[in-house]
């Protein structure tokens, strides 16, 4: 195995290439010539990835909410004695967090688009990003969070049947036909959640990059990672072509 330094090298020259998304397409393409297309629909959701801890000065937060000095402090190689590492200006709350946001097809729960955002930045911000129009179906799962009137306008004049969550208001909870429509919809939605914990199995839950950049980077080559060994797994259990 090369030590993490070769790996780190790979991963910077491959990103400063810009080559990315075109090995994430090439791949695709690979999946779609086996069998593999995205079918049933899709669901969308986000999940919270933890970026390194930083403890700040009052002068450095200071730094950062003004977004003055920023690129020196991310930049800083050799923190003071004590100091865990360089700061993360782009990362937001405490502990810091990123988000990655993930469309994923029913039929075979391989990731067919994603993105990657700091956790201040609500998961409905992104979600036309992340539609998928190549899925043979146009049911598309969401969870509430996702839902407005505007969505769902959208939504229907594009072509998609929405199978986004209902949700409640304050004075108007939800009738128990929406509830028992929920239920069937948390069903399939739920296979996103296989996913994520694949992805967390395979160390997503932390990454110990500095800024959003080499964050997204990362948390690409996991989803690389994750549709090669989801493609193993559904070649695995293929049932055979009969003569």
């Amino acid at each position: 195995m090369p030590d993490a330094k070769t790996l780190w090298r790979y991963r910077e020259s491959l990103k400063s290439a810009a080559v990315f998304d075109r090995l994430f397409a090439e791949l695709a393409r690979q999946i779609a010539a086996e069998g593999y297309v995205a079918r049933k629909g899709q669901i969308i959701d986000a999940s919270l990835v933890a970026a390194p801890i930083q403890r700040n000065r009052r002068t450095e937060n200071a730094q950062i909410k003004s977004r003055r000095g920023a690129g020196r402090l991310a930049r800083r190689q050799a923190p003071p004695e004590g100091r865990r590492g360089a700061l993360d200006p782009e990362a937001r709350r405490q502990p810091l967090r990123l988000q990655e946001h993930v469309s994923v097809d029913r039929e075979h729960k391989l990731i067919r688009c994603w993105q990657v955002s700091d956790a201040a930045l609500h998961d409905s911000q992104v979600f036309d990003e992340l539609l998928d129009p190549a899925n043979t179906s146009a049911d598309v799962w969401a969870d509430s969070a996702y839902r407005s009137q505007e969505r769902e306008a959208t939504l229907r004049d594009d072509g998609w049947r929405s199978r986004i969550h209902r949700k409640g208001q304050k004075d108007k909870p939800l009738s128990a036909r929406a509830q028992a429509a929920n239920r069937r919809r948390a069903t399939v939605r739920a296979r996103v959640e296989h996913v994520f914990a694949q992805q967390e199995a395979m160390g997503r839950m932390l990454v110990r990059t500095i800024g959003v950049v080499r964050a997204r980077f990362k948390i690409g080559m996991m989803n690389l990672a994750y549709n090669l060994r989801r493609l193993a797994c559904l070649k695995a259990n293929r049932e055979p072509v009969m003569a």
